[in-house]
């Protein structure tokens, strides 16, 4: 497996985010400023688009979506969980965030993700 992130992992055309707005689920955290948005895309795998969104720094901004790139490289089958999908046909999941969502790291998106879909612990959890 690799560990790289291809381009067709990725939603890259505005009109692919335009389904997904349109189409899609929604699941969110408002008070956390972190909101998922899915639907199935009809293909073999899964592709994620990031929505950064009233973070005036470029720096910030790019931090962000760098950090959220990087959770989805190590979390691949992520989408499809979201989704609570098993089947082989792939999942379009957006991540929208606006200037709420300040994370520090990677343990903050995993924190946030939990508190949106349970699927990772929280941190200090017994297992």
């Amino acid at each position: 497996m690799s560990l790289s992130l291809p381009k067709a992992a990725l939603l890259t055309k505005s009109w692919q985010y335009q389904q997904v707005y349109r189409q899609g689920r929604r699941a969110g955290d408002k008070a956390g400023g972190f909101t998922l948005i899915f639907r199935d895309n009809g293909q073999d795998g899964d592709r994620l688009g990031i929505s950064v969104g009233g973070q005036r720094s470029a720096v910030r901004r790019n931090r962000i979506k760098r950090l959220l790139r990087e959770f989805y490289r190590l979390h691949r089958g992520l989408p499809s969980l979201v989704a609570k999908r098993a089947s082989a046909q792939g999942v379009d999941l957006v991540v929208a965030t606006n200037q709420r969502f300040q994370p520090q790291g990677l343990a903050d998106i995993e924190a946030a993700f939990h508190r949106i879909t349970g699927l990772f612990p929280t941190p200090g959890a017994q297992s």
